[in-house]
């Protein structure tokens, strides 16, 4: 009879045993839908045009041009030019070249367009943008048709009048451009 207890003691503490080695290794089960929708997206960068002044930040989305110091008669910096035309009688226009390269992702789009305007108004000066006049109101178009992944020049103009006082010789702005997909 000890016997018969002692192999009862013995089965039921190797099942308890076992019982609990085998709950370690329980492996619940669980799911995890997940979903996303893809929109396309569109970037655009500033590089130096081979024509143009330097780019500070080139490859970026807030990049710096100077024209430098510039005056209807004399010698302009290098890289800013006059158009033909200028000086007229009442103002003269500087002008250069920059770099806008757009690139977009998951859009059927094969073009894009380009517009800018100016962050703060300017009563003084006209500026555009490849001859498109710009303000902080109304947007000028850069390019109805840029190509993706390729450097598109964008000059860059302001057009100074000989009305301007040395007060408003510190000429600065910031020219807000987009580019939306066709």
């Amino acid at each position: 009879m000890k016997r018969t207890v002692v192999l009862a003691v013995f089965v039921m503490f190797v099942l308890a045993v076992s019982a609990f080695g085998q709950a370690g290794t329980v492996s619940p089960t669980a799911t995890l839908a997940v979903s996303a929708t893809v929109t396309p997206s569109i970037g655009i960068v500033f590089n130096k045009d081979t024509n143009g002044v330097t780019v500070t930040n080139p490859g970026t989305s807030a990049a710096t041009i100077a024209f430098g110091s510039v005056s209807a008669y004399g010698t302009l910096p290098a890289n800013v030019t006059q158009p033909a035309g200028s000086p007229t009688a009442t103002n003269f226009t500087v002008q250069t070249p920059v770099d806008a390269y757009v690139t977009a992702t998951n859009s059927t789009s094969a073009t894009y367009t380009l517009t800018a305007k100016l962050l703060n108004s300017d009563t003084t000066n006209t500026w555009a943008v490849n001859n498109a006049t710009v303000t902080n109101t109304t947007a000028g178009t850069a390019t109805a048709t840029g190509a993706y992944k390729t450097n598109v020049p964008v000059t860059v103009a302001i057009t100074i009048p000989f009305s301007s006082t040395a007060a408003l010789l510190n000429i600065s702005n910031t020219l807000n451009f987009v580019a939306t997909t066709n």
